[in-house]
């Protein structure tokens, strides 16, 4: 609906109230090198939401921020900065290799972690073969690459690397040119810098003379070095190093997506007895960002449905993942009011991967974690296990109590759903008829809550690698919410 929307409706989606946070596509915050002012930042931080909101499918381009960042430095409306935008990261997001299609369009920047690995290994490609004396130096002799400096470069579009002015004129003909542009110009930077360069002994004095230089290079000369000695390298001839460099980066493993949390505000449909605005914001912070989240629900609560942990795992029988809260007090077994050490009420939960329910084994993914609020706001993600298996993302059902014993690899189902760990334990949940557990293995359960929901207990788990939820181990459960996800 977004894409159908005219420019002005789609950047009125998302606007300053609903914002968190900026959605940076994995690079770095260019509003540190680039000076805008304060209207400019909000509208910056507005498009990378939108771009972010009508593009799913790709969280990683780190260009895309410094591309708005420099086009706000013009006289553009929004409007029109947004369609450029989204016009490149189109085009982009297609994977277009460096030559044009039958339609004209070619590759401006990479989309995912894969692809901006494998433009950095174009260039160094090309370093090897266009500046033959300077791979000697770096690659032969200092056993080197050029792919780290490449990629900042590439990240940044220059603008962290030269002046301000050389940087707009490069963006100019990135503008016109995409990529292929990109790496011309490093290549012409490397060509200034020769000289200079072959004098060094070290990777590191390679890299500082490379930075020192490129930072008074005026940008006309610049891209006329560049492209006086480089135009001559063809779209077609990129495309095949291109392909080469593919192949190098075919054996490295890494995700195609990233993980940095929500950045626009879900509607919580109902007001929470525990949670506060501000902390809301906290949590929203640390759920994954690709969970489909617009609204939350209260599917449970002990101030609604009572203190029964099979009303709990009724209401929640037809949800996934959802939220966990809690609100709780020391017990008075063990309060001391007369001390200055009595146990202030606290604030802590789970976000689980999985919905409660009664289980013959411990179910659940990677992307289940605890966290506390109040008094101390800290998140405890799963630690990584060495064993190339997931325990499954929904629960196996059972029919009575099963004991609290400890899985094994042959007793979890195999599922590739969520993400897979690589130390720790896949103890993220288990549901009993007598007691609810979230994480294992240590000093005991990270969290574990009983039938009747009145005392609860949290120890250090090897699940989380985490200290107690509550300082006394033991606490009384005052209030209790489960929201699901809409």
């Amino acid at each position: 609906q977004a894409m159908e929307a005219s420019h002005d409706d789609v950047i009125s989606a998302i606007g300053a109230a609903s914002t968190r946070y900026t959605p940076f596509f994995g690079g770095r915050k260019p509003f540190m090198y680039i000076d805008l002012p304060d209207q400019a930042l909000q509208c910056a931080s507005t498009l990378l939401c939108v771009l972010a909101q009508t593009n799913p499918q790709c969280d990683y381009c780190p260009a895309l921020p410094m591309m708005l960042a420099l086009l706000l430095t013009g006289p553009l409306e929004p409007k029109m900065v947004y369609a450029i935008a989204h016009t490149v990261f189109a085009v982009s997001c297609s994977a277009m290799t460096y030559a044009p299609t039958p339609d004209g369009a070619y590759r401006f920047m990479g989309t995912s972690m894969r692809q901006h690995l494998e433009m950095a290994h174009t260039f160094d490609l090309l370093v090897q073969r266009k500046l033959p004396q300077i791979s000697r130096l770096v690659h032969q002799q200092l056993k080197e690459t050029f792919c780290t400096l490449a990629s900042e470069w590439f990240e940044n579009l220059f603008a962290t690397a030269v002046s301000d002015d050389a940087a707009l004129m490069i963006f100019d003909v990135f503008a016109l040119e995409g990529a292929y542009a990109l790496h011309l110009v490093g290549l012409g930077i490397l060509k200034l810098c020769r000289k200079e360069v072959l004098k060094q002994h070290t990777w590191e004095d390679v890299e500082n003379t490379i930075r020192t230089i490129a930072e008074g290079l005026e940008g006309a000369a610049l891209l006329q070095e560049a492209f006086a000695n480089f135009g001559y390298i063809g779209r077609p001839e990129l495309d095949q190093i291109a392909t080469e460099a593919k192949k190098k980066c075919s054996c490295t493993s890494m995700p195609d997506r990233i993980h940095d949390g929500l950045y626009y505000r879900p509607e919580v449909l109902t007001t929470s007895r525990i949670i506060t605005e501000a902390q809301w914001q906290t949590i929203f912070f640390w759920i994954p960002n690709d969970s489909p989240i617009s609204q939350l629900c209260l599917t449970y609560s002990t101030s609604r449905d009572g203190f029964s942990l099979q009303t709990l795992y009724r209401n929640c029988c037809e949800v996934g993942a959802c939220l966990l809260l809690l609100r709780a007090c020391a017990c008075e077994a063990t309060s001391q009011p007369d001390s200055a050490q009595v146990q202030p009420d606290a604030v802590f939960g789970a976000y689980l991967s999985a919905a409660p329910a009664v289980s013959s084994k411990y179910y659940g993914n990677a992307s289940t974690y605890i966290f506390t609020i109040s008094p101390r706001e800290q998140q405890f993600t799963a630690v990584p296990v060495a064993n190339d298996w997931t325990t499954t993302s929904s629960p196996a059902t059972s029919p009575a109590t099963s004991p609290t014993t400890s899985p094994t690899k042959d007793s979890v189902p195999q599922s590739p759903v969520g993400p897979r760990n690589t130390g720790g334990n896949t103890y993220y949940i288990n549901g009993f008829m007598n007691k609810l557990v979230i994480g294992g293995g240590g000093d005991g359960p990270a969290l574990q809550l009983p039938a009747d929901l009145q005392t609860g207990t949290s120890y250090c788990s090897a699940t989380f690698n985490n200290v107690a939820l509550f300082g006394g181990h033991t606490f009384s459960i005052m209030a209790l919410e489960i929201y699901s996800f809409i």
